[in-house]
């Protein structure tokens, strides 16, 4: 069993508890080691064996440096050279960031335990220094005050923050970059890298290529590499949303996740929408719809490949299958192809749901699958929201 002392002892606590101190003696039992003390454990009378408490090394720890929003610890080493156990507690800290973990509060004579202090850098400031204190039973050091300290900067950067790729066609092999970069670490490798995104990840593969002097300079860069992701065909027409997971060797640096969103054009696509297809975006924007009104959106799927003069849409799916629905007309002439009237409807006296993008829900779907041999299946993402009148 293992003991979190969280280092948040504040003086509201200690009003309430109106000074009490809990006292430990030598003829305590072994409650000892299944409670934490939060005050400073009683010293051995003069005349009886005593502990004798070192710290085995420094008591300052310099983790280097370290990105905002992480966290991390070191361990000290606290060894008793007396003749009478060694009783731990638990003294101020600097802030909340910063708590001690030990597994035994009592350590016997020549024993040995380790202290791992965790700390949370929760500031952009460009230095962080926080210290917490051992308290003991020993006379002679009756506090132990260790320090964490190191310099506060981003290890890693993209450039790009992110992709939009805003329109590829979808039958076609696709290739973008992105910078991945440190201004602190001068060599770091990737170690390894994952595409999240389930279903997709099979479509996606990444190369990383060491940036070329001209590129480190003018990114003010000390290493890093260009990241070049290649996109294979065969993906759902419309919007999609990929993220890349890179791991490397830099201490301190949790894996970057790089978000890599897009939008897929082919042979099949969408017309009309009075403004509210975006097919750029992939999304079709209803807005807010009273439910006594409801809505009927008149669209078009287009069909613009004169070698494949027999395409059908074979099913429709929607998200949600309450609320949203939509039917297809027959085939029409459109110029020199075809298309497919297509009415996007939200029926009158639909309850209340909400499918706008900031809410947790997320967007509504609507799924059209095809027998096209290219690229069979469109995605269309839908946002609205369905209010009383």
């Amino acid at each position: 069993m293992r003991f979190w002392l969280g280092m948040i002892v504040s003086s509201c606590l200690l009003f309430a508890l109106g000074g009490l101190v809990a006292v430990w003696d030598q003829s305590a039992d072994d409650s000892l080691n299944t409670a934490v003390q939060l005050s400073r454990p009683a010293f051995y009378p003069k005349d009886q064996p005593q502990p004798k408490a070192v710290l085995v090394g420094e008591p300052m720890f310099d983790f280097g440096t370290q990105e905002v929003s992480t966290t991390s610890s070191h361990q000290f080493l606290i060894r008793n050279e007396g003749e009478a156990d060694l009783i731990l507690g638990v003294g101020e800290t600097t802030s909340r960031s910063i708590f001690p973990d030990f597994a035994q509060p009592r350590i016997p004579p020549g024993g040995e335990e380790w202290i791992t202090v965790e700390w949370a850098i929760e500031t952009s400031l460009e230095y962080f220094r926080e210290s917490t204190t051992l308290l003991t039973n020993d006379r002679q050091m009756p506090s132990i005050p260790l320090t964490i300290k190191g310099r506060i900067a981003k290890l890693l950067e993209t450039k790009p923050d992110h992709l939009i790729l805003e329109v590829m066609m979808a039958d076609q092999i696709n290739k973008v970059d992105f910078a991945l970069y440190s201004k602190e670490v001068e060599s770091f490798e990737v170690l390894k890298h994952e595409f999240k995104t389930v279903g997709l990840d099979r479509y996606f593969s990444a190369e990383f290529i060491p940036l070329q002097v001209r590129d480190l300079e003018r990114l003010d860069a000390q290493g890093g590499y260009r990241a070049i992701i290649t996109i294979q065909p065969g993906m759902d027409l419309g919007r999609f949303d990929q993220v890349l997971q890179i791991e490397t060797n830099i201490a301190n640096r949790a894996p970057i996740e790089y978000n890599i969103r897009g939008t897929f054009q082919g042979k099949l696509s969408l017309l009309g929408g009075q403004g509210a297809w975006d097919p750029k975006t992939g999304i079709l924007d209803l807005g807010l719809i009273r439910s006594s009104r409801g809505i009927n959106l008149p669209m078009k799927l287009v069909v613009r490949d004169p070698e494949n003069t027999e395409v059908k849409i074979e099913e429709v799916f929607t998200y949600p299958k309450d609320g949203l629905e939509v039917t297809v007309g027959e085939r029409e002439r459109l110029g020199e192809f075809y298309a497919y009237p297509l009415t996007i409807k939200i029926p009158r006296g639909t309850k209340n749901m909400n499918y706008l993008s900031t809410n947790a829900t997320g967007r509504g779907e609507i799924y059209l699958r095809t027998n096209h041999p290219e690229t069979p299946n469109f995605l269309i993402l839908v946002e609205f929201a369905v209010v009383e009148q």
